[in-house]
C-alpha cells in the first residue's frame, strides 16, 4: 500500500503543507479493500489507514473515512463466513466512531435490509450511503445487485438525518 500511495501522497502534500488544516472533509474508499479477503490484508489496510488516511481528515475522525467493500472482499472459499474478514476490519476501524448519523456497514447482519452504511455530514451538506452489491453474487460475479430492502431502509435514514443534503 505504501508503494501505491507514493504519487497520491505527493499530491496531498501540495494540498496541505505541514501544519495546515486537513485537506479533505472526508475520504471515500470504494471497491475492493483487499485482493483475496485475507485477514493479513485487512491488518495492513488498518495500519495504512491509521498512518496515511486519518491524518487527511479533520481531527482524525474515523467516521470521515468511508469504506465500501467490493467483490474482492468476499472470501469465496468459506461461503458460511464469506464476509467475516472484511466485517472484522470494519468493526475494528469504526469502533467508537459511528453515531446516529454515522452507521457502520454490517455485512453479516441476518436481515439484508440492515446491510448498508451512512456517513452524514450536516456541516458540509453531504451524506454518503454505502451498500453491499455482493450479497447474492457467486464466485464469478453473477447476480450482483442492490437489496431493495437495504435501499429502502437507507432512504428512511436519509429522510430523517440527511434532508436537503447531497446524497
Amino acid at each position: 500500500l505504501d508503494e501505491l500511495w507514493k504519487a497520491p501522497r505527493a499530491l496531498v502534500a501540495t494540498l496541505a503543507p505541514r501544519g495546515a488544516r486537513s485537506p479533505f472533509d472526508a475520504v471515500v474508499v470504494s471497491g475492493d479493500l483487499a485482493q483475496r479477503a485475507e485477514p493479513w490484508e485487512y491488518d495492513e489496510l488498518l495500519d495504512f489507514t491509521e498512518r496515511a488516511l486519518l491524518p487527511l481528515v479533520p481531527g482524525g475522525d474515523r467516521a470521515r473515512v468511508v469504506f465500501v467493500p467490493g467483490n474482492h472482499d468476499v472470501n469465496w472459499a468459506d461461503s458460511a463466513a464469506r464476509f467475516k474478514n472484511v466485517q472484522s476490519f470494519l468493526d475494528r476501524f469504526y469502533t467508537g466512531a459511528p453515531s446516529v448519523r454515522h452507521r457502520r456497514l454490517d455485512l453479516t447482519h441476518a436481515d439484508e435490509a440492515e446491510r448498508w452504511s451512512a456517513h452524514v455530514f450536516p456541516d458540509h451538506g453531504v451524506a454518503f450511503y454505502g451498500f453491499s452489491t455482493v450479497d447474492r453474487a457467486d464466485r464469478l460475479g453473477g447476480a450482483a445487485s442492490l437489496s431493495r430492502a437495504a435501499v429502502s431502509r437507507a432512504s428512511e435514514h436519509a429522510a430523517a438525518h440527511a434532508r436537503g443534503m447531497t446524497r
